[in-house]
């Protein structure tokens, strides 16, 4: 004799106003209340299953998996969407955006987030376009003697297997290095 499936408590997320239901909804006693591809139609329907809403263990796991390898994939595509296709360009747009945080300097409200969100852009250049990178030190005309700074940084430190967060920091200093002297 079969065992029956076990049930559990449905997390919210499967239970959404105006959207299909991806699995079946069952009572702890395991008495089916709605069938996988109902809609749950308004939102007191929605808060009344919330405290009853029980599915079957099994498929609740494996759609859990499928949705977190959909979230990781969605992820990578993203991360590959957002790759610069040419580094001398993107260098030349990070001239502009450091010469103008740094013409401002210390009134500049969130420097320092700002400095380390171009310090986190310049490590993923230099990761993925080592070659372009040095190069970029040579051809395109930046005025900004930090960003020329923190870019070679940013290449020895890759070059010499510094730990990340000790390279973050190596490269936030050389960019900030003349913001003293930049803001007056």
């Amino acid at each position: 004799m079969s065992q029956p499936p076990s049930k559990i408590k449905l997390p919210g997320r499967f239970l959404r106003v105006g959207e299909q239901l991806t699995v079946d909804v069952y009572a702890k006693n395991g008495f089916l209340l709605l069938k996988k591809g109902h809609y749950v139609l308004t939102p007191e329907q929605r808060e009344r299953l919330m405290d009853v809403a029980h599915g079957d263990a099994e498929e609740v796991a494996v759609r859990l998996e499928r949705e977190r390898l959909d979230r990781a994939a969605q992820r990578e595509r993203e991360a590959a969407s957002t790759v610069p296709k040419n580094p001398l360009v993107e260098v030349g747009f990070m001239a502009g955006r450091l010469e103008a945080l740094l013409l401002h300097g210390l009134a500049v409200p969130g420097l320092a987030g700002r400095l380390e969100e171009m310090a986190e852009e310049l490590l993923l250049l230099t990761q993925r376009f080592r070659d372009g990178m040095l190069a970029s030190l040579f051809l395109v005309p930046v005025r900004s003697h930090s960003l020329k700074v923190a870019t070679l940084l940013a290449l020895l430190g890759r070059r010499q297997g510094l730990e990340p967060s000790r390279l973050h920091s190596l490269v936030c200093a050389g960019l900030s290095m003349n913001v003293a002297i930049s803001s007056c």
